[in-house]
Order: C-alpha cells, then sequence, then structure tokens
C-alpha cells in the first residue's frame, strides 16, 4: 500500500488536476454559452479525456556478472628435433673456434713480426760489432807489432839473470855462452807474451822455469809476484806458449844453468 501511495501519487495529482481544469473550461464555458444561446449556436466540442496513467519504474537491470577469468593455459614447449640442437650447437661451436682461430693468428702473426724486427736488429747490431772487432783486431795487431820489434830492440837492455849466476862464479867464456842463450830465451818469451792492459813502466816478475835437455818446457812457476796478477800470468803463459828453447848442447852446461833457472822478466819498452 505504501508502496503504491508512492509511487502513484504524482500521477494521480496530475489526472486530479487535469480533470479539475477542463470542469472549470467547462463550466465557464457553458455559462458563457447560455448567453449567446440566443444569438449563436452551441459549438460541440470534442474533448478527450487523458489519464495518465503512472509509469512504472523500471529496475535498472543488473550488469551481468563478469566471465570468471580463466587462466592462461601454459604454452607447451614446442618439441625440438635434437638433431637441430646438436646442428646449432656445433655452428656456433665453429662460429667460436674461427674467431679464436683469427686471433691466434693475428697475434702469431703479430708475434713473427716482432721476431722478425728483433733478429734483423740483432744481425745488424752483431754486424756492426763484427767490423769493430775486426778493427780492433786490427789494430791490435799493428800495435802488437810495433811493440813486439820495440821489445826486441830494447833485449840488450833487459836484465835476465839467474840464481846460478849470482852463487857460481864462472869463467868469462862459459858466461858469455850462457848470457847468449839467455838472450835467445828471452827473446822467444817475448814473442809469445800478450801485454795485459794493466802492464806498466816498472813491473817485474821471476819465474821458476824447468828445462829437459832438448830444451823443452816442463814446469813454470811463480817466485816473485809483480803485483799484477794478469802481469804474471802473461809471464808465464809467455813461456808455456814458447814451449821449447835452444840450450846448450854440452851437458854440464845445461846442467848447471838451465835444467832449473829464475828468470826475471821485466820489458823495458812499458811507456805507462
Amino acid at each position: 500500500m505504501l508502496y503504491a501511495l508512492r509511487h502513484y501519487s504524482l500521477p494521480v495529482l496530475l489526472a486530479f488536476a487535469i480533470h479539475a481544469s477542463l470542469a472549470l473550461f467547462l463550466w465557464q464555458g457553458m455559462a458563457a454559452g447560455v448567453e449567446e444561446e440566443r444569438i449563436i449556436k452551441p459549438r460541440i466540442i470534442n474533448s478527450t479525456l487523458l489519464v495518465l496513467e503512472p509509469q512504472q519504474s523500471k529496475a535498472r537491470p543488473k550488469a551481468p556478472p563478469p566471465p570468471p577469468t580463466s587462466k592462461p593455459e601454459a604454452v607447451k614447449p614446442e618439441k625440438v628435433d635434437p638433431r637441430l640442437l646438436e646442428d646449432q650447437r656445433r655452428q656456433r661451436e665453429d662460429a667460436r673456434k674461427k674467431t679464436v682461430a683469427l686471433e691466434n693468428a693475428k697475434i702469431k702473426k703479430a708475434q713473427e713480426e716482432k721476431e722478425r724486427v728483433a733478429k734483423e736488429e740483432s744481425q745488424r747490431q752483431r754486424a756492426e760489432a763484427e767490423r769493430d772487432r775486426a778493427a780492433r783486431i786490427k789494430d791490435a795487431a799493428e800495435r802488437a807489432a810495433t811493440e813486439r820489434q820495440a821489445r826486441l830492440d830494447a833485449l840488450s837492455s833487459s836484465s835476465v839473470a839467474t840464481d846460478e849466476q849470482s852463487q857460481e862464479s864462472a869463467d868469462g867464456e862459459e858466461m858469455a855462452l850462457a848470457q847468449t842463450y839467455f838472450q835467445g830465451i828471452r827473446a822467444k818469451m817475448v814473442a809469445n807474451w800478450s801485454r795485459p792492459a794493466s802492464a806498466r813502466n816498472g813491473m817485474q816478475v821471476t819465474l821458476r822455469v824447468e828445462l829437459v835437455p832438448s830444451g823443452e818446457v816442463v814446469a813454470v812457476s811463480l817466485v816473485d809476484s809483480s803485483g799484477d796478477a794478469a802481469f804474471d800470468r802473461s809471464a808465464e803463459s809467455a813461456v808455456r806458449r814458447a814451449g821449447r828453447f835452444d840450450v846448450p848442447d854440452d851437458s854440464a852446461i845445461f846442467e848447471r844453468r838451465f835444467r832449473r833457472f829464475n828468470l826475471q822478466f821485466k820489458p823495458e819498452d812499458l811507456l805507462r
């Protein structure tokens, strides 16, 4: 009931107002028609009663519930041919090997170029060193020849003495003969002597030399050093390189003076 009153009150009021208006309109028309009835003919008014029925409010249709969201089906991976995978893996491996090979080739080429340049530089340096060495050898040979000649010229002023000579008094003829042979010994020693760089004027070394009757050297030892080891070794080497000296055929003179003797080596041509 309350629902009908609430929903149909407005249409009823509207219908009532329309009917009241029509009734008022008819009443006024009829009153005016009595007066004009004598003059004019009454006019027939056709009217239509409009009844407004209340419109039923249409219920707002409910939105249909959304369709249930279905979870997307998991995409099943396609089955891949193992041979295709193996081919792809092999292709990647071949590509990697080619890249590594190219890199190794570049590195090897750079290393070979570096070695070639280093080899050429080394060969050039060796060639220059050989030329310098040949020049030094030539200069040294020329100096050695000049010095040897100077030493040979100075033999007459050198002193060679023996312990036997200082201890024994021999006649002048034997002494002169012995001195002649000693001069030859010293000359051969000087010819085989290589002057060390440390040699200085005034150096003197005394060596003990032992020979056999044929004049061959069997032993050389140091008796009194010059104070310079290189100079001492050079004097010993000169005696050993000589190998054999000329000695008197007289065995008595050989035994007394040349079997064992001290040799003092003091080159007089050392100018520095």
